[in-house]
C-alpha cells in the first residue's frame, strides 16, 4: 500500500434507539491499545429518533479511525450488511451496542489474523454483566457464553455443538460479500425480537468448507439488560427463536418430524422440570419450558405455511446441501 499499512479490519456496531448504551460500546472501542491505523470503526445507525447521531458523532469527532453511515431499511441484519458494505478493512469484526471490549480486543484480533492469514471466520466468548443485582433465579451461565480453554485457546469448532454469539464475531470481508452477507429476513427488527442470522451465515460456511475458530482471548462483556431479567421475557424469547428455526439452520422438517420434535421437547421439559437439584422455582421452569416452548413457535410457523400452501425450506435440497446456492473460498 505504497509504505501505508494495510487496514485490517473494520469494526462494526450495529445501533437503533440505544444512545446510552452506544456510548458505553464506543468507548471501549476508543479505548483499545491497538495501533489505530491497522483498523477502524463503522456505526451503523439503522434509523434511530433518538440522541445517537449526536453520541456517534462525538466519538466521529474525537477519534480520526471512526465514522458513522445511516441504514434507513430497519433490521439488525440490514445494518449488519450496510455495515459490511462500507468496511475498509480486509476483516468484518461484528460488536453489539450493548457490548464492552475489552481493552486488547482489537489487538487479540489483528494478532490472530497475522497469525492466521485467510481464516475466514473466528469469534470469542461474551461475559453477561448486569448493573443492578441478577434475581436469584437466572441461571449461572446465563447470556455467558465460553467455551473450555482446556481443549484449545486457539481451535476449529463445529457449529452449532461448540458456538459463539453474534456480539463477538469476526468475519474475512470477501467471504460476506461472496455469501450475501446475512439474511434479511432474520434476526432483531427494532423492538422486535429476532434470531439466527448469525447461525444461518455461519453454518452455511461451515457447510461450504470454511473452517470457524474459536479465540478465547477474544473477550467482550455484554450487558444482560433489567427486561431480559424476567422469565416472561425469556419464554418469549425461546418462542421467537423457535418461530425462525427452519430458516436459520436451512432445514424444513415435515408435519411427522414437527410432532416427534414437540413430543420429544415435552418430554425433556417434564425430566428438567423434576431434577432433583435444589433451585428456584423460576429456575426450574426456565430450564423445563425452554425446549417446548420453542418448539411450539416452531409449530406455529409451519402451520402459518401450512395454510398459506407456503413451504420455503420444503423439497429445496438444503438440509442436505446447505447454501448449495453459495460460492465457496477456501481459507487462506
Amino acid at each position: 500500500m505504497d509504505g501505508q499499512e494495510e487496514l485490517l479490519v473494520s469494526v462494526v456496531v450495529c445501533t437503533f434507539n440505544r444512545s446510552a448504551l452506544l456510548d458505553v460500546c464506543l468507548e471501549s472501542l476508543a479505548a483499545q491499545k491497538a495501533n489505530g491505523k491497522l483498523w477502524e470503526v463503522v456505526i451503523v445507525d439503522n434509523g434511530s429518533t433518538d440522541d445517537t447521531g449526536c453520541v456517534a458523532g462525538r466519538y466521529v469527532k474525537a477519534n480520526a479511525n471512526f465514522r458513522v453511515t445511516v441504514e434507513t431499511e430497519i433490521g439488525l441484519s440490514r445494518a449488519r450488511n450496510r455495515g459490511y458494505r462500507e468496511a475498509a478493512g480486509r476483516y468484518v469484526a461484528y460488536i453489539d451496542d450493548d457490548a464492552r471490549a475489552r481493552p486488547d480486543w482489537v489487538s487479540v484480533m489483528t494478532d490472530f489474523i497475522r497469525r492466521n492469514p485467510g481464516v475466514s471466520a473466528f469469534g470469542g466468548p461474551d461475559y453477561g454483566y448486569a448493573h443492578s443485582d441478577r434475581p436469584g433465579w437466572l441461571p449461572p451461565e446465563y447470556m455467558w457464553t465460553e467455551l473450555d480453554p482446556a481443549r484449545g485457546r486457539e481451535r476449529i469448532i463445529r457449529f452449532p455443538g461448540e458456538r459463539y454469539t453474534g456480539c463477538n464475531m469476526v468475519f474475512r470481508r470477501d467471504v460476506l460479500e461472496s455469501f450475501g452477507g446475512f439474511d434479511a429476513d432474520l434476526g432483531m427488527s427494532g423492538a422486535g425480537i429476532g434470531y439466527g442470522e448469525e447461525t444461518n451465515l455461519l453454518l452455511a460456511l461451515q457447510h461450504a468448507g470454511h473452517s470457524i475458530w474459536y479465540v478465547h482471548d477474544l473477550k467482550v462483556d455484554h450487558l444482560i439488560q433489567k427486561h431480559k431479567m424476567s422469565l416472561w421475557w425469556n419464554l418469549r424469547s425461546f418462542y421467537e427463536n423457535g418461530r425462525t428455526y427452519d430458516r436459520t439452520v436451512n432445514r424444513g422438517y415435515g408435519l411427522l418430524m414437527r410432532i416427534f420434535r414437540l413430543f420429544g421437547a415435552a418430554a425433556v421439559g417434564v425430566i428438567q422440570f423434576a431434577n432433583p437439584r435444589v433451585m428456584p422455582l423460576k429456575r426450574r421452569l426456565y430450564y423445563a419450558l425452554r425446549y417446548p416452548v420453542s418448539e411450539m413457535g416452531a409449530c406455529v410457523t409451519y402451520a402459518e405455511n401450512l395454510k398459506k400452501r407456503s413451504f420455503p425450506y420444503r423439497a429445496t435440497g438444503r438440509e442436505k446441501d446447505f447454501g448449495c446456492k453459495r460460492p465457496m473460498i477456501d481459507d487462506g
